[in-house]
């Protein structure tokens, strides 16, 4: 039975630094997955991005971005240290 968002306890606030999860991460994320930021172009939110992917990477999860490049250089770089993947 697949897993998804709140039936797998997934809570995510980054302003407070945190992320939390209810111990499902196989069911929600398999094995070898991860999260992929897409759509709304997620560079032009750097801050929240960087964050975000920070706090994932600290607890183990692959990160990938998937942009359409229309973002200011400067937030390319405030993001990429953090993530695996950037799509373009």
């Amino acid at each position: 039975m697949p897993c998804a968002g709140a039936e797998a306890g997934w809570r995510a606030d980054v302003g407070r630094g945190s992320m939390r999860g209810s111990g499902k991460r196989e069911c929600f994320f398999g094995k070898e997955g991860g999260v992929t930021f897409s759509g709304g172009e997620p560079l032009l939110q750097p801050d929240f991005l960087k964050e975000a992917l920070y706090l994932l990477k600290q607890k183990g999860y692959h990160t990938a971005v998937e942009t359409s490049g229309a973002a200011p250089w400067d937030n390319f770089r405030k993001v990429t240290g953090f993530c695996g993947f950037v799509f373009i």
